[in-house]
């Protein structure tokens, strides 16, 4: 019984050392936890509760997650690490990582953005830059590249102006500005749409930022976006006040050519040209056909026939017919000179008008003719019915008390077009005048099949 109680008490001295063991471990943990303890402001934090390693365990999973491809529950984690501490700049780097691995550029730049904002870390600005960039790229590699693709390029000019890579991509995308061609080939980048708006921010972003930071590789960049890269441009003359005044501050920062001042001639005479139409355009609108008669025989009208009728050197193209309207110019390069024309009426339609000035050469008796045409606005959508006011002033025959006389007289001709097949002529002699009479319709031809 002894010997049984001895080894009983053997068997409780093991307990106990193991209980002694258990408790020395114990504390030496309680130990750790204490050592671990910091006192701040009074007040006992533990380690595991302050924001940084939370925010830092956050990361931590967001990586996992990362590493296993579950990129919205990575995005939820460095969010959770950026609530906690934001300035933590992995964090955004990361979470910019994986919304572009979702295809989410434009968060991934938003969060870059943020977090410099947050931080001021200058490698969340560089990757921000860089994301635009590639951006940029990818959508003109694509064939997607347009005018607001090269304006995010030079957004990264604006806020960085010696970003290398920026000032090399906005140079190679040049062409990109422009191309958007009509059945015809002609570039109507600058027609449809706004996107002269865009472009019109681009030139005073990339012209504010060489005031502010001038380098002769964005003065060359300034001075290649200033005219269109195709060789036949349509633009809204809507516009082309403003793409003048873009013109004029070029001047001013020393970076035009010949290219850009040929432009502006351009420019400049469409708006002396519209100047001596814009009286009779607000007339015959209003249905004032009779006005046309004193119009025609105007010394601004004849002066200006003679221009083309002499071949004077114009930046306006010189033809026998010359269309004037105010929806738009087609402007043509050669070489390094720009010339324009308004467009007519096939060339736009919609146009609420088209007067054409007559610059051929017509004589009676010696006596030059002056002619000119006014197509009004279609009926609707449709080209037809078409109608193609005439008026001439020449020296011509004129029935007077059933005599044939030659005399200077206005004559009148209404041309309406019923289809591409068939129309109809009507033409006054003497128009307005005491003589007036209407020719024989089966003289002229009173049907035309062209």
């Amino acid at each position: 019984m002894a010997s049984r109680n001895r080894e009983l008490s053997r068997a409780e001295l093991r307990a106990k050392k193991r209980r002694t063991k258990t408790f020395v471990a114990r504390l030496e943990f309680g130990m750790i936890i204490f050592t671990l303890t910091l006192v701040i402001g009074g007040g006992v934090v533990a380690y595991n509760q302050i924001p940084g390693v939370k925010a830092n365990r956050a990361i931590a999973a967001g990586n996992e997650y990362v590493y296993s491809e579950e990129y919205e529950q990575a995005i939820d984690s460095y969010a959770d690490a950026i609530e906690l501490d934001s300035s933590k700049v992995e964090a955004y780097s990361n979470m910019a990582g994986a919304y572009l691995s979702m295809d989410d550029t434009e968060s991934a730049k938003n969060i870059l953005y943020n977090g410099w904002e947050n931080t001021h870390n200058e490698s969340l600005l560089s990757n921000y830059y860089a994301v635009i960039l590639n951006e940029a790229v990818s959508k003109i590699n694509a064939g997607e590249g347009d005018i607001d693709t090269i304006s995010s390029m030079v957004s990264v000019l604006a806020e960085n102006p010696t970003n290398a890579d920026a000032l090399e991509l906005v140079s190679s995308a040049y062409s990109h500005a422009w191309g958007e061609y009509d059945e015809n080939g002609n570039d109507v980048t600058l027609w449809s749409g706004d996107a002269f708006t865009t472009y019109d921010q681009v030139m005073i972003s990339l012209m504010d930022t060489y005031e502010a930071t001038p380098s002769q590789e964005l003065g060359e960049i300034i001075t290649k976006y200033a005219t269109p890269a195709s060789a036949t441009v349509y633009i809204k003359y809507s516009d082309v006040a403003e793409y003048s005044l873009l013109l004029e501050r070029l001047t001013s920062l020393g970076l035009s050519n010949s290219e850009t001042e040929s432009l502006q001639s351009c420019f400049t005479d469409a708006e002396s040209v519209l100047g001596v139409f814009s009286d009779i355009f607000t007339k015959v609108d209003a249905g004032d056909i009779e006005a046309l008669r004193d119009f025609v025989v105007s010394d601004e009208y004849v002066a200006l026939r003679d221009v083309f009728l002499n071949n004077e050197e114009t930046v306006l193209q010189n033809t026998t017919y010359v269309p004037v309207s105010r929806e738009g110019l087609v402007l043509e390069q050669d070489a390094d000179t720009w010339t324009y024309r308004f467009m007519d009426y096939e060339e736009n339609p919609s146009t609420a008008g088209v007067l054409t000035l007559w610059a051929n050469f017509l004589e009676d008796d010696g006596i030059q003719r002056n002619a000119i045409s006014y197509e009004p606005s279609s009926e609707g959508d449709s080209y037809y019915p078409h109608t193609t006011y005439t008026v001439t002033y020449l020296y011509s025959n004129v029935t007077i008390n059933g005599k044939l006389t030659p005399k200077m007289n206005y004559r009148l001709s209404t041309v309406v077009e019923s289809s591409a097949e068939e129309s109809e002529e009507t033409i006054v002699v003497d128009w307005g005048g005491d003589n007036e009479s209407t020719m024989d319709t089966e003289t002229i031809g009173k049907k035309m099949t062209p």
